[in-house]
Parts: structure tokens; C-alpha cells; sequence
């Protein structure tokens, strides 16, 4: 439950974010990553047959089916069949790779153009902001969220949810099928793994929010000093001030530094479980 959850929150907040004709977009995007997640499945089970044929060709001719093709290919020697076989296989994974270069093609130009039109709105929200809003708020922060934040948000939740949600379909699909045919295997793999993720939901996910916030503090004062310290070059030169704006701004940079390590740390953790 946790992990359909998860699953389900990620794509409703996702959704909240995009325009009516973007979500449309989304889910075409998910539907390509789909078909290209069931091609590449299909692709690695075809590697099975494909060795059968070559080492028990001749028991395989017992098959009903399987003698059908053969006779449908003009009764060939094992060799030239085999040959048929490996073209219909390299020509499948032509036809898979092309796939998936057209999916990772789709994805990255849907993720590009919202990131493009999510800037433009966000611009566009701060300059028609009341004055009064403008005194309360950080101009670096606001910088921040229109020059970093929608990088990351396109980047790490956008792209990644896109992948997210076809493989958890797919995966689903897969889990079914492999229940049908070894059931007390594929529970006990498919509890291991659930327990696995849901350890990983649990230790992770508090933290990289937490961490995400403290990374979009940092950003912002980094910013804020940076062009306090830039807008006023000509008469720090001139008063030799330079090292009070570089000590205001160092702590910022380093610790902002210090947040994203661990953040990338911990994803790539998550990755690799």
C-alpha cells in the first residue's frame, strides 16, 4: 500500500503542476515509456528461445508449432535456419533500440518544453506579484525557483516520474505472469523486494525532503549575497571591502555544497536498490 501510495502521490502532484494540455502530453509520454519498458522485456525472454533453437534444434522439430515454422521457412539445415532465426532477431532488436531512442526522445522533449513554459509562468507570477509582496520576499530565492528549482523539479521528480510509473506498471504486469507460473518463488522475491522498497520510502523520504528544503535556503542566501557583492563591485573595489561579502557569502556556498552531496548520495543509494 505504501508504494502504490508513493506511486499515486508523485503522480497527482506531478499533475497539479502542469497545464491541461501538458497532462495530456504526460500521458502520452508514459504510455511511449510503456510500450518501450514491454519491448525491452519481450527482448530479454527471446534470448531463451533463441538458444534452444541453436542447442536442441532437432528436439524442438517435435513441436507442432515449431515444425510449422520450419516448414514455412523451406524445411532449411539447422545452420541456415538458425541464420533466419538471428536475422529476425537482430532485426527485432533494431527495431527495439529505434523504439527506445524515440521514447528517451519524447520524454526529454516534453521535459525541455515544460521546463521552458514552467519558467515563463513563474516569471510572469513574480512580475505581477503587489509591491508589498516583493518587500517581504528574497530576490535571490526568487532567482533560485526560476533558475535552479525548475531545473531540478523537470530533471528529478519530472523525468523521474515518467519512468517511475511505466516501470511500476510494467513491473506489475510481470509480477502477475511469474505469479502464475511459480507462485511461492515469486511471492518470496516479490516480498523481499517490496520490504526493500518500502524501508527505502521510510529512511529517504523525510530526509531528502528535509534536505531539499535546507538545498533551497542555501541557494537562495548564496544567490542573494552573490549579487549584493556583484551589484556593488565598483565601490567594494575602491573601500577594499571584498572580504566581508566573501564572508558572507562563503558559508552559504559551502553548506549548499554539503546539502547536495548528500542528496546525490542518498539518490544514487536509491538507485542502486
Amino acid at each position: 500500500m505504501i508504494i502504490f501510495k508513493f506511486i499515486k502521490d508523485t503522480y497527482s502532484k506531478t499533475y497539479q503542476i502542469l497545464t491541461s494540455s501538458e497532462k495530456k502530453e504526460f500521458n502520452r509520454v508514459i504510455f511511449i515509456a510503456l510500450v518501450g519498458s514491454i519491448l525491452e522485456l519481450a527482448g530479454i525472454s527471446l534470448l531463451i528461445p533463441l538458444v534452444k533453437v541453436y542447442t536442441d534444434f532437432y528436439q524442438l522439430l517435435n513441436n507442432n508449432l515449431f515444425y510449422s515454422i520450419y516448414e514455412f521457412s523451406g524445411s532449411p539445415t539447422r545452420e541456415l535456419f538458425f541464420s533466419y532465426v538471428m536475422m529476425l532477431f537482430v532485426g527485432y532488436f533494431l527495431f527495439k533500440n529505434s523504439f527506445l531512442y524515440f521514447s528517451l526522445n519524447k520524454q526529454y522533449e516534453f521535459v525541455f518544453k515544460v521546463r521552458g513554459n514552467l519558467s515563463v509562468r513563474l516569471y510572469k507570477k513574480y512580475l505581477y506579484m503587489p509591491w508589498t509582496h516583493h518587500i517581504k520576499r528574497n530576490s535571490g530565492n526568487m532567482i533560485n525557483m526560476i533558475s535552479n528549482e525548475i531545473n531540478v523539479f523537470t530533471g528529478s521528480v519530472l523525468l523521474s516520474s515518467v519512468v517511475l510509473i511505466s516501470e511500476a506498471i510494467m513491473s506489475s504486469v510481470l509480477f502477475l505472469f511469474l505469479l502464475f507460473y511459480s507462485p511461492a518463488i515469486t511471492l518470496l522475491s516479490g516480498l523481499v523486494m517490496i520490504v526493500t522498497v518500502i524501508v527505502l520510502i521510510v529512511v529517504l523520504k523525510n530526509r531528502l525532503h528535509d534536505l531539499g528544503i535546507k538545498r533551497h535556503y542555501y541557494e537562495g542566501m548564496r544567490i542573494q549575497k552573490m549579487q549584493q557583492g556583484l551589484s556593488s563591485i565598483k565601490e567594494l573595489l575602491v573601500m577594499s571591502r571584498q572580504d566581508f561579502f566573501l564572508e558572507q557569502y562563503k558559508p552559504y556556498s559551502l553548506d549548499s555544497a554539503k546539502v547536495v552531496k548528500k542528496l546525490t548520495y542518498y539518490r544514487h543509494c536509491r538507485n542502486m536498490c
